[in-house]
């Protein structure tokens, strides 16, 4: 069975996501060589159907699935993904998916809608960004509004992640501005940078379905 989470969603009050496109032992403790299991995003997608079809979920979704795999669950699911939680933020736009999502009424969630220090590109942190850091300044507004904020106009839902409950509270105070139209078109010239790749964990030359991150994300990195 794949690996899958449950999240509470502004359009269901219960959503059950696959959480990778990857398959690991019911008692994995880790995603090593000895992990994992033959990939069958068929049954398992058959598995969300039937938690969907009993009322044990109100929605279901998928989550790192890129535009080939999503076309490739399309291709065969009875019940469509609601939604497709991925990183997104104004470093990574995900430039590919999201048009691609849209065009099929799938939602974007976006997690580590901030950034994330853990990532092979710690050393670019999204609010230090020029752009974000001058919005910031114009709007008189924190970055993290700012990049949330952004996220928000996309029409993606957010799922930014803090222990402080001064910066829980500032992430909530994001529906009383907005972002012009012109200032928009800035976000689109920042260079982009995935963040989580995904290399330690899913991506091995043994077990693994991926042997490569390019493999992994269908080579949009």
């Amino acid at each position: 069975m794949m690996s899958f989470s449950a999240q509470s969603h502004l359009i269901s009050s219960v959503l059950y996501q696959v959480h990778w496109p990857c398959a690991l032992k019911k008692d994995a403790e880790g995603t090593g060589p000895e992990d994992f299991v033959p990939l069958n995003i068929k049954g398992t997608w058959a598995a969300m159907e039937k938690c969907y079809e009993s009322g044990l979920a109100k929605s279901i979704g998928i989550s790192n699935f890129t535009v080939e795999k999503t076309k490739s669950l399309l291709s065969h699911c009875k019940v469509r993904p609601a939604v497709n939680q991925v990183e997104c933020h104004p470093l990574w736009q995900q430039k590919k998916l999201w048009p691609y999502l849209k065009s099929e009424g799938i939602h974007l969630t976006a997690y580590s809608p901030i950034g994330s220090s853990n990532s092979p590109f710690a050393d670019i942190n999204v609010l230090e960004l020029p752009t974000i850091t001058k919005m910031a300044e114009k709007y008189k507004r924190s970055p993290a509004q700012i990049a949330l904020r952004w996220n928000i106009q996309q029409g993606h839902s957010v799922l930014p992640k803090s222990t402080h409950a001064d910066r829980l509270a500032s992430n909530i105070e994001l529906f009383d501005f907005e972002i012009s139209e012109e200032d928009l078109d800035e976000f689109a010239k920042i260079e982009q940078h995935r963040l989580l790749r995904g290399d330690e964990m899913w991506v091995n030359d043994s077990t693994s379905p991926y042997k490569t991150v390019e493999e992994l994300w269908d080579g949009d990195i």
